[in-house]
C-alpha cells in the first residue's frame, strides 16, 4: 500500500528532511539517507520529494499505522495536507491537529 502526501509550499523540502531525520532514528537514517528513510522495524519507507511525500507500507500492522500517523502529525502540526491512497485495503489515517484533504 502507498500513501501519497502533498504538503503546502510553506514547508520546504530541507525542513521536512531535517524533521524526518529527527523523528526516524536509526543508523541508516542518520548517516546515509538523503530522501529515502526507513521506518521502525522496516515496516514502511518514506520517500521525500519537493512538496510530496510517498510512504510505502510494507507491514500493515496497527503499530506501523499508528507510527505513520504520529510521524505525519509531528511533521505537519497545525497545517494542511492532501492525502491519497494507492492499493488501500481499508486503512484510513485519522490525524489530530492536521487538516487533511482526501485526494
Amino acid at each position: 500500500m502507498k500513501i501519497n502526501v502533498t504538503f503546502p509550499s510553506s514547508h520546504k523540502r530541507s525542513k521536512v528532511i531535517k524533521k524526518t531525520r529527527k523523528y526516524l532514528t536509526g543508523d541508516y537514517n542518520k548517516k546515509i539517507a538523503r530522501d529515502v528513510f526507513e521506518g521502525k522495524n522496516k515496516g514502511y519507507y518514506v520517500f521525500i520529494q519537493n512538496k510530496f511525500i510517498q510512504i510505502e507500507v510494507i507491514d500493515k500492522s496497527k503499530e506501523n499505522i499508528a507510527e505513520i500517523k504520529s510521524y505525519l502529525e509531528f511533521l505537519f502540526y497545525n497545517s494542511y495536507i492532501g492525502i491519497s491512497y494507492e492499493n488501500n485495503q481499508g486503512i484510513e489515517l485519522e490525524l489530530n491537529n492536521v487538516e487533511c484533504f482526501k485526494l
